[in-house]
């Protein structure tokens, strides 16, 4: 047993607010970050004290983690060692903390809808992917590990002991794909014929993360769902109380002025709608109306569509008119010139004109918009964000001007095939 309590400062910067949870091998407090003033969450690892061998593998695999940017991934910030009262050094992991519910808590209540199931299968599956691309895997894709936002499913459990190897033997990625594809269909009481037969996929070798991502994605719509719970709401209020309560403590510890900072508020998710019965993997569901997940407002059915059967597009014709007689984009022509983006970078990241953390987060970035456009939603602002990225980049040497000049021109013809927004 950890002898860690609340308003104990950690390596000279990190309050102890709360113990969230506690295992043989672990424990996770909320505490606050007093040199960045924010929260976040603090996972120690007894297991792993005064075992050298242990430590390497945790920092390493911290390090290695921390690589990986993605916003349904748990961010991994900083690794170090603690000393208990007793004075024996425990290795710990600063997490990102993350409000919301967790899966396993949400599943007590009842099971999920189908849509609902979809959706977290497509935003863990495209967490797996990040972290497959480092040749890094999870081993422990379970509810427990999987959080309820309202920006949707956030993958935790990035560093542990399954990752660590100190349980069991570190899992393959075919293991996390089968996981995922378990964690989906346990989710659902009666699972559609579609959903199951995405689920099954997960069984089959060779089958990517990436590509369970995809067709989870394909499943989902946007009719509203209740929302999640916080789960970290008394620790908001704690983190403000501690700012307070514990100054004093913190002061003489050596630590600056605390100063309590928001968490992200809680937003709706997917629920699912009636016609989910008869629908067949990777085919649309059919709604009278709905609102695309993340989207501002209902959108009615016939206002944006895809390129009729039969119709064509060409470099110069990028867009078709819909039955209203609004241009609408071609998401194989937009998904297409995402791709050539996404090149752009695969090739400055091999010729050395892009450092390999940005041509992950700018891929990440892409990944993102190519759901997103499966999705129907919109992705100007991304592509903005993207732009802001690279240039940010160039300036501070990330990336050369000679490769900057080119994303931004698959920058620009993205916007072209993507034209039709503006009208919107």
């Amino acid at each position: 047993m950890l002898g860690f309590a609340a308003g104990t400062p950690i390596a000279g910067r990190y309050l102890l607010v709360e113990r969230l949870a506690a295992s043989p091998g672990a424990q996770i407090w909320s505490a606050f970050d007093d040199v960045l003033g924010r929260p976040v969450a603090v996972k120690f690892f007894p297991t792993a004290a005064g075992d050298e061998h242990s430590l390497i593998a945790l920092r390493a695999r911290a390090r290695a983690a921390a690589r990986v940017s993605h916003p349904h991934l748990v961010g991994v910030l900083d690794v170090g060692e603690a000393f208990t009262v007793d004075g024996a050094p425990t290795p710990f992991v600063v997490l990102s903390l993350i409000d919301g519910e967790l899966l396993g808590d949400r599943l007590t209540a009842g099971s999920l809808s189908a849509t609902e199931a979809a959706q977290i299968g497509a935003h863990v599956g495209q967490a797996l992917t990040a972290l497959h691309r480092r040749g890094l895997t999870h081993g422990e894709v379970d509810a427990g590990n999987v959080m309820l936002t309202g920006t949707g499913a956030v993958l935790l459990g990035v560093v542990g002991s399954a990752q660590l190897g100190w349980d069991t033997e570190a899992a393959s990625e075919y293991d996390d794909v089968r996981a995922l594809g378990q964690l989906v269909e346990s989710s659902v009481r009666e699972v559609p014929a579609a959903l199951a037969a995405v689920c099954e996929r997960a069984t089959r070798v060779g089958q990517t993360a990436g590509d369970l991502a995809t067709a989870y994605a394909a499943l989902t719509t946007a009719a509203p769902a209740p929302a999640v719970r916080p789960r970290y709401a008394p620790s908001r209020r704690r983190v403000g109380l501690a700012a307070v309560g514990l100054a004093g403590a913190v002061v003489a510890a050596g630590v600056g002025g605390v100063t309590a900072g928001a968490l992200p508020s809680l937003l709706p998710t997917g629920a699912e709608p009636s016609e989910w019965t008869g629908s067949t993997p990777g085919s649309a569901p059919r709604s009278s109306a709905h609102t695309v997940p993340g989207s501002e407002s209902p959108r009615p059915a016939g206002s944006t569509s895809p390129v009729p059967p039969g119709s064509s597009t060409t470099p110069g014709q990028s867009v078709s008119p819909s039955p209203s007689g609004s241009p609408t984009p071609d998401p194989a022509a937009v998904k297409t010139a995402l791709g050539a983006l996404r090149d752009s970078v695969t090739a400055g990241r091999s010729l050395g004109e892009i450092t390999a953390d940005v041509a992950q987060r700018l891929d990440a970035q892409i990944g993102d918009m190519i759901i997103d456009v499966q999705l129907a939603k919109k992705i100007k602002g991304k592509l903005q964000a993207f732009r802001n990225r690279v240039s940010l980049a160039e300036k501070s040497g990330d990336i050369t001007p000679v490769r900057t000049t080119a994303l931004r021109a698959a920058v620009d013809d993205v916007e072209k095939v993507n034209a039709a927004e503006k009208a919107d």
